[in-house]
């Protein structure tokens, strides 16, 4: 079993992409990749895994125009979202609805909008 420490540091501003791009790095290799039909076996967290309000917004703009595209043109994105354990799990699909509290994905499945990390 691989263990990575993760350290968490405010930065200025103008570092935040850097930061960004590292830990998409990170997470890239620790992303367990699952088919839609598993999200409901997760056990998600009740606290949001996003702390700073940009990344907040930002993950609800991308959870809309992935719902506009999923309606539109039934286009796929990736959801990647945490588990209460801290597993983290990445997801390939069509996203149908943006309510206040869960995205319902094709099949009518749902995850909590706190527990998602990264729309892409």
């Amino acid at each position: 079993m691989q263990i990575i420490s993760i350290f968490f540091v405010t930065f200025p501003q103008q570092n935040r992409s850097i930061i960004t791009t590292i830990n998409q790095e990170i997470m890239n290799n620790v992303i367990e990749r699952i088919d839609k039909e598993e999200v409901s076996n997760i056990p998600f967290s009740k606290k949001d895994v996003l702390t700073h309000p940009d990344d907040i917004k930002t993950r609800l703009d991308n959870l809309h125009r992935s719902q506009t595209l999923g309606n539109l043109l039934q286009t796929k994105v990736k959801i990647t979202f945490l588990s209460t354990d801290g597993k983290i799990y990445e997801v390939h699909t069509t996203v149908w609805a943006v309510g206040a509290e869960f995205v319902v994905l094709k099949g009518g499945i749902t995850i909590p909008i706190r527990s998602i990390s990264r729309v892409e």
